[in-house]
């Protein structure tokens, strides 16, 4: 996937994002990012507002490794 440099600094990001508003923590979810991951999507747009910070603990459930 292309990338991009921040203009601030050389950190360097995904042209293409994964936006994550309304996003739950289902196993549907869980499958979804972990399919983003594996096509390449190196960006997921979040935000505290996004379903009460459902959003948030969605992303991380759904980017961390399963317990042993």
């Amino acid at each position: 996937m292309s990338a991009r440099t921040l203009t601030l600094g050389d950190t360097e990001v995904a042209r293409i994002g994964l936006g994550t508003n309304r996003l739950t923590d289902t196993r549907e979810n869980r499958s979804f990012l972990a399919q983003a991951v594996a096509a390449g999507v190196g960006l997921v747009d979040t935000a505290h507002l996004y379903t009460g910070g459902q959003s948030e603990e969605a992303i991380g459930a759904g980017l961390s490794p399963p317990p042993p």
